[in-house]
């Protein structure tokens, strides 16, 4: 299969050529300009598929249900992941919780129309921050049983375990962890600066969840993690950039300070992305969404957003400034490189063809997922869990 545009962003720059694809990978990139195509997006932008490493759900389908019935949990990973591919995802992490892994894992295995299951995210269940408005969180007792339980559930596929390295106990959890050469991330913590600096030295922290919340932030007598995720040239980042979670202001400062190679874009998506506006039940309490940006709890707190890694993409170049050459590295490639995901992240010769079309408004028309059209929206539509809608609407 061949593939023109004018405008290709490769590995090497943005090209006006042709992408030929054998299968599933790129095995050319020319400029020939003449030769017969597959299909011609001349005047489309043709850009890296999208890597999210930090999304727990959408449009009613979540991967928290740990009691629902084995065969509904693959039928709504699979929904999930077809809507994905709708965003511009093409690769993903699905954040579940610790108790449904191996469902996820199964379903990494499976062949499904939509983004890659490219890892397994488990944030939690030991967080010990609740964040701003928020109440604080119930979690068992850290045990070496529970760990070893999640990495045996998870097998290879488990690659980030998020976690508070100021919980009582959790030595237990983080020398599992390490022994397994899990990647673990700083999240909903307390630490102070010096805190945070002995477990990205110490204990391996290699990650800092959604940087900016759910952390310590900065103080001229102590920059709390905030400041270590920032100063540290080894950690890799986590931004959400819906310009909710952090302010633009913010979002500017981290992309000063830090080296654009070790930012990775994720969306903290939850199951009430892209659901219609209105109430739900959440917890005890119940969860708002206006639709479109903001998903606040009945007291107030942030809990996750309603905007996709495209709405990031969207902000960073047209707000900030980030050309779409050095952008596709934080949506796409870091990711990749930080986690060991081999031949994925860039369009470059000998990568799976994973790539996203779109317009000068950085709006997805079309999503390839290993040099196959998973997503288009002239045909396609996303998936609604009307179930979910039906049980969840919350009624005062």
């Amino acid at each position: 299969m061949k593939i023109r545009s004018d405008r290709i962003y490769t590995s090497n720059g943005c090209i006006n050529g042709i992408i030929e694809i054998s299968e599933g990978k790129i095995v050319k990139i020319s400029s020939n300009p003449t030769e017969e195509v597959d299909y011609d997006f001349t005047g489309k932008i043709i850009y890296p598929g999208l890597v999210d490493t930090h999304n727990h759900g959408n449009n009613g389908y979540a991967l928290r249900n740990s009691k629902r019935p084995i065969e509904k949990r693959y039928e709504e990973v699979e929904a999930y992941l077809f809507n994905l591919a709708a965003f511009g995802v093409t690769g993903v992490f699905p954040t579940c919780s610790y108790d449904n892994v191996e469902c996820i894992e199964t379903m990494a295995h499976k062949e499904t129309d939509g983004a890659k299951i490219l890892g397994i995210h488990v944030e939690g269940p030991w967080l010990k921050r609740a964040g701003e408005k928020g109440k604080a969180a119930k979690f068992p007792d850290p045990t070496r049983e529970i760990a070893e339980q999640m990495v045996k559930d998870g097998k290879d596929m488990l690659k980030l375990v998020a976690l508070s390295p100021d919980i009582e106990g959790i030595e237990e959890v983080i020398n599992v962890m390490n022994k397994n050469n899990i990647n673990l991330s700083l999240a909903h913590t307390n630490c102070n600066y010096n805190q945070a600096i002995q477990a990205i030295e110490k204990h391996q922290f290699k990650t800092v969840t959604h940087t900016g919340n759910g952390m310590t932030g900065i103080h001229h007598r102590d920059v709390g993690t905030l400041g270590a995720a920032l100063l540290d040239d080894e950690v890799y980042c986590e931004v959400i950039c819906d310009f909710i979670h952090l302010c633009k202001e913010m979002v500017e400062i981290i992309f000063k300070l830090k080296n654009h190679d070790q930012l990775m874009l994720v969306s903290d998506n939850s199951e009430y992305t892209g659901l219609p506006k209105g109430k739900y039940t959440y917890e005890d309490g119940y969860i708002e969404s206006d639709g479109c940006r903001k998903l606040l709890t009945d007291t107030g707190k942030i809990q996750g957003s309603n905007c996709t890694i495209l709405v990031g993409l969207k902000n960073i170049v047209k707000e900030i400034g980030i050309d779409l050459e050095e952008a596709w590295k934080m949506t796409s490639y870091n990711a990749c490189h930080h986690y060991g995901i081999k031949e994925k992240g860039k369009i470059e010769e000998g990568y799976y063809a994973d790539f996203i079309v779109m317009n000068d408004d950085l709006e997805v028309e079309e999503t390839f997922v290993e040099g196959k059209k998973v997503f288009d929206f002239k045909v396609n539509q996303k998936k609604i869990n009307e179930e979910f809608i039906k049980n969840n609407r919350y009624i005062e």
